[in-house]
């Protein structure tokens, strides 16, 4: 009898430890990404409503990117590649030196006017050549290099903005 239950319970203990392997094994996600406005209204002294001289100092937008990796990824570097209002783009990269953590990367006052704001983002985690994660804006779209062999010259064809777009 004694035995019949140390036999039960000691199956039981299997099953958990088993389901607990499984659910300690699933894929989570290295890389996050999420942009935001920036103006007063980010302010903590503007929520709870105290004085403070810098509520109407700034405007502007950022990419937050957040990630966590085994440490046997490290060093690693993410790519961020920013499409902007007025159609330019560029790409940013930062190096990762630590398994966990987030970076943010900001376009403020003239440059925020000047750029109009960020449309869309692509962001790729990586290590040396190995790619890790990536995370797409859900406007993203890659370039189209068309190549004009009587000129010898390459144009990149950017899709037009979702405003444009027809559903």
């Amino acid at each position: 009898m004694i035995r019949q239950v140390f036999k039960k319970k000691l199956l039981l203990i299997g099953a958990c430890m088993l389901c607990l392997n499984f659910t300690a094994c699933q894929h989570r996600k290295a890389l996050s990404v999420r942009s935001e406005y920036l103006d007063a209204n980010y302010l903590a002294s503007k929520r709870i409503e105290t004085p403070d001289p810098c509520q109407g100092c700034f405007v502007g937008q950022q990419v937050v990117i957040s990630w966590h990796i085994p440490s046997r990824c490290l060093p690693a570097e993410i790519d961020l590649w920013v499409r902007y209002g007025n159609r330019c783009f560029t790409k940013v990269t930062h190096t990762v030196c630590e398994p966990a953590g987030f970076w943010a990367y900001r376009v403020m006052n003239e440059d925020f006017w000047n750029l109009k704001g960020i449309v869309a983002y692509s962001a790729t985690l990586r290590q040396g050549d190995r790619e890790i994660d990536q995370w797409n804006h859900h406007l993203w779209a890659d370039l189209v290099e068309v190549i004009d062999e009587s000129k010898d010259q390459i144009s990149l064809l950017i899709p037009p903005p979702a405003s444009t777009l027809d559903f």
